[in-house]
């Protein structure tokens, strides 16, 4: 990022032309990388689950290529292994000249402890009773309807 406020730099960042503001931004960019990271993981999932466990995984940042900081992907990259536990987590950036943002994107796979899939295999499960109990009840409704062995109905012709 750009110091907008004039000179508030030190006489050694005017000197050397500013190398300190570049390290700060350099700190800057990686620090919002890896809260970027953080929140893409810890954050709203398209599928709630628990990351611990995930097989695989990607890490995608865009933006624009001055604030995609390497070292930044890569500390993401590295944090979201410890959190999978997976060593298979790859990581790259795709720059966007011009863009007034900066987004992360994590893809997992292998994911095994999703909430919403077992209350769905466990409906399933319930359906599949429930199908049989059905077929049988529709079986004896149709005997009903079709034979008349108390002879109560009487013929139309």
């Amino acid at each position: 990022m750009e110091n907008t406020g004039g000179s508030s730099g030190g006489l050694l960042s005017r000197l050397t032309g500013g190398e300190e503001e570049d390290e700060l931004d350099t700190a800057h960019t990686t620090n919002r990388i890896t809260s970027l990271v953080r929140k893409a993981a810890l954050g709203r999932l398209t599928l709630p689950c628990e990351i611990e466990g995930t097989e695989r995984a990607l890490l995608v940042m865009a933006g624009p290529p001055k604030y995609l900081n390497r070292k930044g992907i890569e500390r993401g990259r590295k944090w979201l292994e410890e959190q999978t536990g997976s060593m298979e987590v790859r990581g790259g950036d795709y720059p966007v000249p011009g863009a007034n943002f900066v987004a992360g994107v994590i893809l997992l796979s292998g994911v095994n402890n999703v909430p919403r899939i077992k209350e769905l295999q466990q409906v399933a499960i319930e359906a599949q009773d429930n199908i049989e109990d059905i077929r049988d009840e529709s079986d004896e409704n149709l005997d009903e309807l079709v034979n008349d062995d108390d002879d109560e109905l009487e013929s139309l012709f």
